[in-house]
């Protein structure tokens, strides 16, 4: 989890220096877009697929390891763009190197944890996005004003130091549960096959998809709309903004894996429909947040999309996982991140900038919040599909069972 937190730190710190960044470059909201979202996703998805091919073979602490070391290298070279291409290399940089952390992370939590308990604890593997957001936040309010963007992303990098000695000293590489010698992998084309074959997985992987669009169209260019349509000072409201969607989001990450593994003792259906209540919800709450005028009343808001929005999480990993075989497991999450990454990281805010660019002359600085609300209503078909995931559940599951037996 700590891994992860940095993992989404590393990622997602760009959101709060889009501005300055913007500013010094002359970006448009679209160039903007692209930086924070698109130049990372892209490369980080492309990477993702052999890195989970080699982690379902390798050990996966150690590839762990060596992934958090060159990402968060590859942070603190972004603080020494001296253009736009550059800002645009090095985040590809920093994508490639984060791209084989989650596919290993989740192996490794599916083979320690039984099914049975596997949403709550991939639950908590899921806080580190919140965390890492508290992370992110901690060093933009310390480092920002002093050292500027670039000394912001220098810091960013710095945790590795401590974090790659604490995992190797720390983490043992757990023994694949129900799972032959490495030889036995089975190949990417029969990963895939098993894959494309089961009717839930193929909706789980479209819903989550879904869902991430909103998470990241709303959340890259949440500070954005904050300071531009609110007129917020972050050095006065900063602390405010930057507690108030992670702690909800502790409770909302966590509690969505707990719930589901608690009704899934009735029926195995609630994997899928809470996630698919969450989504549900968070629609209302999307476009209160983003058509509020009052302060207070987005404030609230925007910790209870912090809520609602990542409920999927702990239950959405876990089907995953739970969905394939045990040397499926990190191969099916690096093509479960693939989607995620080039359409819910990396074309959503470059749909959100490319909407505010269109928007903003008919609506002025109102132009963000209508590109916001437009990607906030991607939820309800996120929500239809989670549902689609639930019927025919039951077999699906069983055919892993049999296949790994």
């Amino acid at each position: 989890m700590s891994v992860g937190a940095c993992s989404l730190m590393d990622k997602t710190i760009i959101t709060y220096l889009q501005e300055p960044i913007k500013k010094q470059f002359g970006l448009s909201d679209a160039e903007l877009g692209l930086m924070s979202g698109g130049a990372f996703a892209l490369f980080f998805a492309i990477s993702g697929l052999p890195m989970g091919y080699v982690a379902d073979r390798v050990n996966r602490r150690n590839l762990i390891a060596g992934c958090l070391a060159a990402w968060s290298a590859l942070t603190a070279s972004v603080g020494l763009a001296q253009s736009f291409a550059q800002l645009l290399l090095a985040r590809m940089g920093v994508g490639i190197g984060e791209a084989g952390g989650g596919p290993s992370a989740m192996s490794m939590v599916a083979d320690l944890f039984p099914e049975r308990r596997r949403a709550t604890a991939l639950g908590v593997y899921s806080l580190a996005t919140p965390i890492g957001a508290i992370g992110a936040f901690l060093i933009v309010s310390n480092v920002l004003a002093a050292y500027g963007w670039r000394g912001t992303l220098f810091v960013a990098g710095a945790p590795a130091i401590l974090l790659v000695p604490l995992l190797l000293l720390t983490v043992r590489e757990p023994v694949r549960s129900r799972a032959g010698p490495a030889e036995a992998a089975p190949s990417f084309g029969e990963t895939l096959r098993f894959a494309a074959s089961q009717r839930s997985l193929r909706h789980l992987v479209a819903a989550i998809t879904l869902t991430q669009m909103t998470m990241n169209g709303i959340g890259i260019w949440s500070m954005s709309y904050f300071i531009r349509i609110h007129q917020i000072d972050l050095g006065q409201i900063g602390p405010v903004l930057g507690f108030a969607y992670p702690i909800p989001a502790i409770i909302g990450t966590f509690a969505g894996g707990a719930i589901a593994d608690r009704l899934a003792l009735r029926d195995v259906r609630w994997r899928a429909w809470v996630p698919a209540i969450g989504a549900l919800v968070c629609v209302p709450v999307t476009a209160t947040l983003v058509l509020a005028h009052e302060w207070p009343t987005t404030l609230v808001m925007w910790g209870l999309f912090g809520l609602t929005g990542p409920i999927w999480s702990g239950p959405g990993y876990s089907l995953n996982v739970s969905l394939v075989a045990p040397r499926m497991r990190a191969t099916q999450t690096a093509m479960l991140l693939l989607p995620i990454n080039i359409v819910g990281f990396g074309l959503a805010p470059m749909i959100v900038g490319a909407l505010s660019d269109a928007f903003t002359p008919m609506f002025g600085s109102d132009g963000l919040r209508y590109a916001m609300l437009a990607i906030g209503l991607v939820n309800l078909w996120a929500a239809l599909h989670f549902a689609q995931a639930a019927r025919g559940l039951r077999a699906d599951l069983a055919r892993v069972a049999d296949q790994s037996l």
